[in-house]
């Protein structure tokens, strides 16, 4: 991203400034991403180059603000070599944390979802006896008990899962605000 001060008129210096993501929206079609970068220059004509930003960036929405005492004349993206487009260790490690984290919510669910078959499976199943004949007292209470038991495990399991898909997703979130 190139954000020019001037190209106009005299000589120009150009400013080199890396930026950090400070704040992070997610939406379903996409994300609203945050940077700062701090520039200290003195008085004169400068162009201002914000480097190792992501090339999927939306060039029309970009916008700078916060600029106080200056005159911003235009903004442009430019991807100026594959070299400097390359994602940064930091960047590519976050992104493995997060795939990571994915993969585990993965796995829940697909626990969450056997639980939830088992459990359908024990109350479809829990009618004792057939349309001809009844069942025996001491059946009952053995069936009472296995059910009793079996589905509170169901459900204390599926509870772990829960909070275990709750913390998946907090890790995730503070890795992506965090950058």
């Amino acid at each position: 991203m190139l954000i020019p001060i001037s190209t106009y008129c005299g000589d120009i210096d150009t400013l080199w400034a890396g930026s950090k993501i400070t704040d992070v929206t997610v939406f379903f079609d996409g994300a609203q991403i945050t940077r700062h970068a701090a520039l200290k220059i003195k008085k004169g004509k400068y162009l201002s180059i914000i480097n190792q930003l992501p090339w999927e960036i939306n060039p029309k929405s970009v916008q700078v603000n916060g600029i106080t005492n200056a005159k911003i004349l235009s903004v442009k993206q430019q991807i100026s070599s594959l070299a400097e487009s390359k994602k940064g260790k930091e960047e590519t490690d976050t992104e493995k944390k997060i795939k990571q984290q994915e993969q585990k919510i993965k796995e829940v669910k697909n626990k969450i979802a056997v639980f939830d078959l088992e459990e359908k499976l024990l109350l479809d199943n829990s009618h004792l006896g057939t349309d001809y004949t009844g069942a025996k007292m001491s059946e009952i209470k053995e069936a009472a008990d296995y059910y009793r038991i079996r589905l509170n495990e169901i459900r204390q399991g599926k509870l772990n899962l829960i909070s275990e898909l709750e913390v998946a997703d907090k890790v995730i979130r503070k890795k992506v605000s965090v950058g």
